[in-house]
């Protein structure tokens, strides 16, 4: 498997996570953000239900392997371009996938 294989993040969903940085709508939806590999992975592993994650298509092993375990556990990735990811981030140095 290919980051690049992976379906590409819709510009409803792109926006739908960038609404969640506001806390009314995190408190509408009944849903909030994870960055980073290690509360991702973490997540991965808990009983909570993932809608989806996003990738930065252009990240590193790290985040490959990620996403490979999270499809194999059956979960939705979807990739998305390193501009548009940042936009996506609170954290200053994004550590390339997000969880909803």
């Amino acid at each position: 498997m290919e980051l690049m294989d992976l379906p590409r993040a819709s510009k409803s969903e792109i926006g739908f996570v960038r609404s969640l940085h506001r806390k009314s709508e995190r408190d509408k939806s009944r849903m909030f953000l994870v960055e980073g590999i290690k509360l991702c992975n973490e997540l991965l592993y808990s009983s909570l239900e993932i809608v989806f994650f996003i990738v930065d298509v252009n990240s590193g092993d790290q985040v490959y392997h990620f996403a490979t375990k999270a499809v194999e556990k059956f979960q939705k990735v979807l990739v998305c371009e390193s501009s548009k990811f940042v936009s996506l981030c609170d954290a200053a140095t994004p550590q390339g996938v997000i969880a909803v």
